[in-house]
């Protein structure tokens, strides 16, 4: 006697998830976003697992973490990466499939820069600055950060609208020019200056101070000791 046959059935699944990819949102991560930032999949496999790593060319232990895809464009947020040291960041994504296939890993780069701007100074390029000066004086950077940013502003302890201005940082001993302080009065003037890096890390003010000084010496006078001047006096007067 013959049975009647029975049947099963079952998926075989040897392809790994493909064509996907990562990326961090933020090409250069500053100290403020370092504690919270994020990561964006593009043609993820939905209801695949993933799992990611990010390193840092500059050291610490690498952040890790897992989920499942729920959208091609899975977004991955609130991800601190300020316990890792300034350099490169590396993310590796590896996505596992519901049969448990698991891709090649994909990687993406992007900068960590937690640190502001140090080390620079700023200076008056002359101690004591007359009426003549005051329309047309410059200060002298040293040890500035390349590329970074820069804003400064001028007070004088006599009063008068503080003189600002900006820029950008093209060599460690930039020079600033052509600055006018006339409008301030006479008194210790005081520069602040505030250096920015390119991922938004201002460093703390660095000041330095010189004297403004355009009144004239007033309320003196001078006369002849003699009203009268003799013959046996003229070659040796006071």
């Amino acid at each position: 006697n013959a049975a009647t046959a029975v049947t099963g059935s079952s998926t075989l699944d040897t392809s790994v998830p493909t064509g996907h990819s990562i990326s961090f949102d933020d090409s250069n991560i500053s100290s403020s976003e370092a504690s919270s930032i994020s990561l964006t999949m593009a043609g993820a496999e939905v209801g695949a697992t993933y799992s990611y790593s990010i390193s840092s060319s500059g050291g610490g232990t690498p952040v890790t973490g897992s989920g499942t895809i729920s959208s091609a464009g899975q977004p991955i947020s609130g991800v601190d990466v300020s316990g890792l040291s300034d350099g490169t960041l590396t993310v590796s994504l590896v996505l596992t499939d519901s049969a448990g296939n698991a891709a090649t890993a994909v990687t993406n780069t992007t900068t960590l820069d937690a640190n502001a701007p140090s080390g620079h100074s700023i200076s008056f390029d002359d101690a004591t600055i007359n009426t003549s000066e005051a329309s047309s004086i410059s200060l002298t950077m040293a040890g500035a950060e390349v590329g970074a940013t820069y804003s400064y502003s001028i007070s004088s302890s006599g009063g008068g609208t503080p003189v600002t201005g900006s820029g950008t940082i093209s060599s460690a001993g930039q020079q600033l020019s052509g600055v006018d302080v006339s409008g301030l009065s006479d008194g210790t003037l005081t520069v602040s200056l505030v250096l920015t890096d390119s991922a938004g890390n201002a460093a703390s003010a660095v000041t330095n101070t010189s004297t403004l000084d355009t009144t004239a010496a007033s309320g003196h006078s001078i006369s002849f000791d003699d009203s009268l001047i003799s013959s046996s006096e003229a070659s040796s007067i006071s």
